[in-house]
């Protein structure tokens, strides 16, 4: 199969439910903490929520065709775009707050594969 660029731009990824559980802690933060963390200074009243880790586009090719057992080639379309080349959330106010998202992102995407596609 063909995929755009050469594989070296580098992307973020967080389960849905790591989303879902990191929005639901912030609510059930103390007034006080959730107030200080949204008047912050610096960077004003954002909080990302995020993985914390990034992998290249390649590596989560190499992973789903693992996942998968694809054995085929993979054709990487260089004439395409790579796009920005990261994108990475800071992610350290929530982590002050001693949130971390919970998931494995290879684990998920097995099971996904697993329980959507081969039932």
């Amino acid at each position: 199969f063909e995929v755009w660029g050469s594989g070296v731009a580098m992307r973020e990824f967080l389960h849905s439910d790591d989303l879902a559980n990191a929005a639901i802690f912030l609510l059930n933060l103390p007034e006080a903490s959730f107030h200080q963390l949204l008047h912050c200074p610096i960077s004003g009243p954002v909080v990302n929520i995020g993985y914390g880790k990034d992998l290249t586009i390649r590596d989560l090719v190499t992973l789903l065709c693992d996942i998968v057992q694809y054995q085929g080639e993979v054709q990487w379309d260089t004439s395409k775009p790579d796009g920005t080349l990261r994108k990475l959330l800071n992610t350290e106010k929530i982590n002050a707050t001693g949130w971390q998202p919970s998931l494995n992102f290879a684990d998920e995407l097995k099971k996904i594969y697993r329980d959507k596609f081969l039932k």
